[in-house]
């Protein structure tokens, strides 16, 4: 999931901006890729405290959380437990794989 914010956040320019928001919407077409934007219209919630990730590997389920020079990993299994919670959690708020569609091509849109 994304943050509505990083759609129209405007780094490299509108031309690289829209290049990238177009690879956003082919890869949101792959069955394998699932896409969803939390709104801005949302305000504060628990996905802006953190990225993280929650994965299987072959000894079991992980998460790991990112922060700036580096990370952590956690093979704690009550707090992988409270991620995946927490990613139900943003989840719950994103908009659906097709408004999110809908959005992306708004803002690429609205690009000059």
């Amino acid at each position: 999931m994304l943050n509505q914010s990083v759609l129209d956040q405007p780094l490299g320019g509108p031309k690289v901006m829209r290049a990238q928001l177009a690879r956003l919407l082919e890869a949101s077409r792959l069955p394998h890729i699932v896409i969803r934007v939390v709104p801005r219209s949302l305000g504060a919630h628990i996905g802006l405290e953190g990225s993280f990730a929650v994965t299987t590997v072959a000894e079991g389920d992980v998460a790991y959380m990112e922060a700036v020079g580096g990370g952590r990993l956690s093979l704690d299994k009550a707090e992988i437990r409270r991620y995946g919670i927490r990613f139900d959690r943003i989840g719950a708020d994103a908009l659906s794989r097709d408004s999110t569609r809908d959005l992306i091509e708004q803002v690429m849109e609205g690009m000059t």
